[in-house]
């Protein structure tokens, strides 16, 4: 599930879901979840090409979290 919407990663080995705590991955062959990344109120996500890299962007961070862009290793 997911509390706004889901994004597929370039190659399609990854699906990302949106949680009100960060995104989260699902993968492998009954796509479980995968990974955890906590990016509180993350709304946006892109793959780098080789999927070996994900950037979240929050545009809320009015709750001490200075974070806006965060940079993730998969």
């Amino acid at each position: 599930w997911t509390e706004t919407y889901a994004v597929w990663s370039p190659l399609g080995t990854y699906l990302a879901t949106f949680h009100w705590r960060g995104v989260a991955l699902w993968a492998g062959p009954k796509f479980s979840q995968f990974q955890k990344f906590y990016h509180p109120e993350a709304r946006f996500i892109s793959f780098s090409p080789c999927e070996n890299y994900i950037v979240t962007f929050s545009p809320n961070s009015d709750r001490g979290e200075d974070k806006k862009l965060i940079i993730w290793d998969i």
